[in-house]
């Protein structure tokens, strides 16, 4: 019988976890915190800023915030997936249909999927394969408060050979 997965508590215990009820929870708070609605796109249209996740740093000048996926990807040469790591796969599957063959898919999530051990560019290459020689990674300790403060990063993309040279 293959052994159960287990962690060291931050008091030092360890203790026994079952993978599916957590990635069953990781889905649930994804799906509920990833309902992007009109509301929400107008609450950050107004304030000018992600007051819940990056307080005190405002939008740049020109970015527009929309609630519909098919007017943020329909002509993006570029889309960033920055979902958690165990929705990209619902994510990239509802993105699909608003994605051209020209468009680079850049995954800014870590971690891996818990139900197949797959990287992010393959989950997402399994939903879109036919942008999978255009599916990218950036990876690297990356802290959106640190960025958004100018606080030196060190990101480290990735591509498939000749994926994405601009």
């Amino acid at each position: 019988a293959m052994p159960t997965p287990a962690v060291i508590k931050r008091n030092g215990l360890l203790v026994g976890f079952d993978p599916s009820r957590i990635r069953d929870a990781i889905e649930k708070a994804a799906q509920a915190s990833g309902e992007f609605d009109l509301m929400e796109a107008q609450r950050l249209t107004e304030d000018g800023e992600n007051r819940a996740h990056l307080p005190g740093f405002p939008f740049p000048s020109g970015l527009q915030i929309t609630s519909s996926l098919e007017e943020a990807l329909s002509e993006a040469e570029l889309s960033f997936m920055a979902v958690p790591s165990q929705a990209m796969r619902a994510n990239v599957a509802q993105a699909r249909p608003f994605l051209t063959r020209g468009t680079i898919l850049m995954s800014a999530a870590k971690g891996l999927e818990l139900d197949t051990g797959k990287r992010m560019s393959q989950a997402m290459a399994d939903e879109a394969p036919l942008l999978a020689a255009r599916i990218c990674a950036l990876s690297g300790p990356n802290l959106s408060h640190e960025i958004a403060r100018g606080l030196p990063a060190s990101p480290a993309p990735w591509t498939w050979p000749g994926t994405a040279t601009r």
